[in-house]
């Protein structure tokens, strides 16, 4: 029995019509499989990110209100969220709802990632608006303090033990 198991076996491999696996295939395979890796760990990069974001901006309070008029759980400026929407939905959103601030946080992030920025420089562009973050401290308009390079610290610290 054990012998005809076998020999069933062969036959049905030998004669089936699935591909053969040469060289050109594996290279193609291989190919394949290392770009879907890198899209895996290129969104696993952009969930890091994110997260880090909403944790550092508002405690992942998706309807917190900032000191000074920020929204969400990014902490969008009004002027921020607006030009976002626009470009992205190709209309102003009122609607602050968790989609839509996921959805906005993500494109911005994504537009930086593509730009080349680094870590420190994404960190610093959110909370400034710029990526040299160097010796910006100060008080903003509104008369709050701010200290991006502290922010940056804080962020890479975070995002590290993400």
């Amino acid at each position: 029995m054990k012998i005809m198991t076998t020999i069933l076996l062969l036959s049905i491999f030998l004669y089936s019509s699935a591909p053969v696996l040469n060289f050109e295939n594996h290279e193609k395979f291989k190919q394949e499989y290392n770009q879907m890796q890198r899209q895996v760990e290129n969104e696993l990069y952009i969930e890091r990110i994110l997260s880090t974001l909403r944790q550092i901006e508002s405690g992942n309070n998706y309807e917190a209100k900032g000191r000074s008029g920020e929204i969400g759980a990014y902490q969008f400026m009004p002027a921020t969220w607006n030009y976002y929407c626009q470009i992205l939905k190709g209309q102003k959103l009122s609607i602050y709802s968790k989609e839509n601030q996921d959805a906005i946080a993500r494109y911005k992030v994504i537009m930086l990632i593509e730009q080349g920025f680094t870590i420190e420089e994404i960190a610093s562009f959110w909370n400034c608006g710029s990526i040299n973050y160097a010796g910006r401290r100060g008080k903003n308009k509104k008369g709050i303090k701010y200290n991006v390079p502290k922010y940056v610290q804080k962020f890479k610290r975070i995002y590290e033990s993400t």
